[in-house]
């Protein structure tokens, strides 16, 4: 048996190649990428591509489908929604104030391109349980061809690169009440609540987000855009860190941040939303309060920050979970389950 995979998956009989990028035109790529996968009992590739890949990787596994169709495809992170987020930027769409909502724009069309995706032998891997039953019926892919794979910590690396750079004199940030916490990034997260939950909050709350933010904020917060050293620096500097998601968004989102610093021991307190109870267990390895209630998720950020013992028994349980069960090898071993299983029921 042999499977080919663009992504590292672990395995004898598994054989790594990245599809070429760079100066090779995408029918060139395609090409080299079908000639080397013709040998192949199953493929596995990646669902999460981008404009600036045209797609390939999808546009691979359609093709491959066709051509074998008694072979295996195994498309990893499909992390779809409808409508373009590219194209709203190129448009200058507006943004609402704190949250990041759907792409406005090419929804329809989103939904035909995805569509070209139904083949019995296509299967697609989504990130948590609330995607594995809502995916089929909203994308029209089989149940049975829709697997769940929970994610893995995939910027811890570049985290601890930048927790090692810090001065010794930052290393012990986050002791007292005073404690820094942190909430960052743009995709599917909603500060509204954290924004009116801050003024209860003990400490100094500071959100990096290129998301609009209101021009009033509270005394304890600071919020606005950031360049990339100064979010890690943020990240690895914090003992809470905070991720309000969008709790009704159709895909999750939001695992490589609480993941990230789960791996590094931080304490995070991460509301009700897609995904969320798949890679954090309530009062174990984090803080898991109800969506959309300021007061429950003020109480929880306290009780983080003014408890070390909290801190440090979550902090210790979380760091272990993911090495365990959010490690790369984790998570590439799922994907190579389901592909395995697939060629030998075949």
């Amino acid at each position: 048996m042999q499977i080919l995979s663009t992504s590292t998956v672990p395995g004898d009989d598994v054989v790594h190649h990245r599809m070429a990028s760079g100066g090779r035109s995408l029918r060139g790529r395609l090409s080299a990428w079908l000639e080397r996968a013709k040998d192949a009992d199953a493929v596995v590739l990646s669902g999460s591509v981008s404009i600036g890949t045209r797609y390939d990787q999808l546009i691979a596994a359609r093709t491959f489908a066709s051509r074998y169709p008694d072979r295996p495809v195994v498309l990893a992170d499909c992390t779809w929604e409808p409508g373009s987020r590219a194209f709203d930027r190129l448009l200058r769409a507006e943004r609402p104030v704190a949250v990041d909502r759907p792409a406005r724009h090419l929804r329809r069309t989103t939904k035909l391109a995805i569509g070209r995706l139904r083949a019995p032998n296509i299967h697609c891997c989504v990130l948590s349980s609330e995607e594995g039953r809502a995916f089929p019926g909203f994308w029209g892919i089989d149940p049975a061809n829709v697997h769940v794979t929970p994610y893995w910590a995939s910027n811890l690396g570049a985290l601890q690169a930048a927790r090692d750079a810090l001065p010794a004199a930052g290393a012990g940030a986050g002791e007292g009440t005073d404690a820094l916490v942190f909430a960052g990034g743009d995709s599917l997260r909603d500060y509204r609540p954290l924004l009116e939950a801050a003024e209860a909050v003990r400490g100094t709350v500071r959100i990096a987000t290129r998301l609009p933010v209101p021009d009033r904020l509270p005394a304890n917060v600071i919020a606005g855009p950031v360049s990339g050293e100064e979010f890690l620096r943020l990240a690895v500097s914090t003992a809470v860190a905070v991720v309000p998601l969008v709790p009704d968004a159709l895909r999750s989102g939001g695992q490589k941040t609480y993941l990230g610093a789960m791996g590094l021991g931080q304490t995070v307190v991460v509301p009700e939303a897609p995904g969320v109870l798949d890679h954090v267990r309530p009062d174990v390895t984090g803080l898991v309060p109800p969506a959309d209630d300021p007061a429950a998720l003020a109480d929880a950020i306290n009780a983080a920050v003014s408890d070390a013992d909290l801190r440090a028994r979550l902090g210790e349980a979380a760091q272990a979970d993911v090495a365990e069960r959010f490690s790369p090898q984790a998570y590439g071993e799922r994907l190579y389950g389901i592909a395995r299983k697939l060629v030998q029921g075949a």
